[in-house]
């Protein structure tokens, strides 16, 4: 008796299998045609083919059409920065070869600035005393704000 409501059920409403359209999920798409031509992109398909006739080139799959050069800032005196003694108990000790002035930032593991100083010309004091046991950040930029060196600093 079930199997005779189940299948009047099915003819009543009707029964429909599912259908599938071709489709695309990206990050990024569009079409484009005109009266002779229609194109549609995607970014970030996984497939990437080309085909020739001789006379036309397809490529098909993921083209990267905008090209962004980043400058990559060479810093030659990387390594002569020197933080002493690590792990720190009162006073932690730096020094570097440069003559150029620079900056120096301590944050805490939280990203909290705890203290700035600007236009340090060679050795240079950080007094740990009023801070709390834990893991600090020491981050080393030059005048135009590149960043020269960072380092982790314990205190005990």
């Amino acid at each position: 008796m079930k199997k005779l409501l189940y299948i009047f059920i099915l003819f009543a409403f009707g029964a429909n299998a599912q259908s599938i359209s071709n489709q695309v999920i990206s990050s990024y798409g569009l079409s484009a045609a005109n009266g002779s031509a229609q194109t549609d992109i995607t970014i970030g398909e996984p497939v990437i083919a080309t085909v020739s006739d001789g006379n036309n080139t397809l490529t098909q799959g993921f083209h990267q059409t905008l090209l962004v050069i980043t400058a990559v800032y060479e810093n030659e005196t990387v390594n002569n920065y020197q933080f002493y003694p690590n792990p720190v108990n009162e006073t932690l000790n730096f020094s570097y070869t440069n003559s150029e002035p620079i900056n120096v930032q301590l944050f805490d593991v939280a990203g909290k600035l705890l203290l700035s100083k600007q236009n340090v010309v060679n050795n240079e004091q950080i007094n740990f005393n009023d801070k709390p046991k834990g893991t600090y950040i020491i981050k080393v930029t030059d005048n135009k704000n590149y960043e020269l060196k960072t380092i982790k600093v314990v205190k005990n």
